[in-house]
């Protein structure tokens, strides 16, 4: 099973620190990450600049390369966009690509395969599709899953869901030919117990190594010891993760002197944020 850090985007002066960038990259490096997600909603990617995405790709490919495997994030909502933001992966080593559900134009239920029928056209490499209903206000359903593991290119689900029901029926497609993936790291239990390819986690900014002792215990037999190790970070997960994302994570790793630095308007903390952190972590 993968554990994948969804990368944040750290900032100083309102500037992208790259200083800063190159040392979660070699923090991850370190504590043997799996892979790093760039520029997904953690990143806060919508808030950067296409020049500022080509040059925060091209430092980490260049930091990582030949040590962690990258995975690239095309959430946009349209095709046109998609092939703009394509081109921030240009000579880029990039084996798959993270693809949202189109998020406030939305889809018609038939919409929705023929656009990923094309975005596999476009893409023309392995796609995990990003099912994340808070943010689209769309939730796929499993017989759309089905009709889009048929789609070439279409290789996995990221499920950012609480939903038992649909937790376990989308866990029942997990396979070596599309991996499910667990999207919030509060229910990554959940996702254990049904099967799983992994985790896609915010929280890993932080304690990757605790993440990936988790699910090595779970996988190991050692189903208590794995439970105990979540239960004892859940109230530092549920604090953090329980304001609008990449908020908690940002304000944790600053309480924690990790370079992470402030968020981008819209995003703001709140005030007393980072010491309710640290007080759960310590």
């Amino acid at each position: 099973m993968e554990n994948i850090v969804a990368l944040i985007t750290p900032f100083k002066d309102g500037n992208v620190s790259y200083e800063g960038l190159k040392s979660l990259v070699l923090k991850h490096i370190r504590e043997k990450t799996d892979k790093l997600l760039l520029l997904g909603t953690t990143s806060e990617a919508p808030s950067l600049s296409l020049e500022e995405k080509k040059k925060i790709v091209k430092e980490v490919a260049l930091i990582s390369e030949g040590k962690i495997e990258l995975i690239g994030s095309l959430c946009v909502n349209n095709l046109n966009s998609m092939k703009e933001e394509l081109k921030v992966y240009d000579g880029i080593n990039i084996k798959s690509f993270l693809v949202i559900t189109p998020y406030y134009n939305k889809s018609t239920k038939e919409g929705i395969i023929e656009y990923f029928m094309e975005a596999s056209k476009i893409i023309n490499n392995d796609i995990i599709i990003y099912d994340v209903k808070s943010r689209t206000n769309y939730d796929l359903t499993i017989e759309e899953i089905k009709k889009l593991m048929k789609i070439k290119h279409v290789k996995g689900i990221k499920l950012a869901s609480s939903d038992l029901t649909k937790i376990r029926k989308v866990c029942s497609l997990n396979s070596p030919d599309f991996k499910v993936y667990c999207g919030d790291d509060l229910v990554l239990m959940d996702f254990l117990l049904y099967g799983t390819s992994g985790v896609i986690s915010v929280m890993s900014n932080v304690i990757s190594e605790i993440i990936k002792n988790i699910i090595e215990s779970y996988n190991k037999g050692e189903h208590k010891a794995s439970l105990e190790l979540f239960k004892k970070y859940e109230p530092l997960m549920e604090k953090c993760l329980g304001v609008l994302n990449p908020v908690g994570i940002k304000a944790l790793m600053n309480a924690l002197n990790l370079p992470a630095g402030d968020l981008r308007l819209p995003l703001k903390e709140e005030a007393g944020l980072e010491e309710e952190l640290y007080a759960l972590w310590s």
